[in-house]
């Protein structure tokens, strides 16, 4: 049986879920700053929104907002993969070892 080397760095579902709630509260900030200072005050200071609606900065946002949940959607499922994988190559290891 080929060697399997396991990092035991998984991420735990606590973990990803804990920055996936950062990164939305991060993402919808900096959304609260680009307004103010794109709609409010008609200057920005990230020139790819300037001259953009609030339709369009709008779309910006929920796309940002999706990708970020696919996103973690794929740590999810790598994190599951690396539970299950671990899983089931500790106990190959311990069925070998006790024959």
């Amino acid at each position: 049986m080929a060697r399997v080397s396991l990092s035991g760095k998984e991420q735990s579902i606590e973990f990803i879920w804990s920055w996936y709630e950062d990164q939305k509260e991060a993402l919808l900030d900096f959304r609260t700053k680009v307004f103010a200072t794109v709609i409010i005050s008609s200057s920005s200071a990230n020139s790819k929104f300037i001259g953009l609606t609030t339709d369009e900065l709008n779309d910006y946002f929920q796309d940002s907002e999706e990708e970020l949940e696919h996103l973690v959607c794929f740590d999810l499922i790598s994190a599951t993969e690396a539970v299950l994988r671990s899983d089931f190559y500790t106990k190959v290891i311990t069925k070998i070892n006790q024959t």
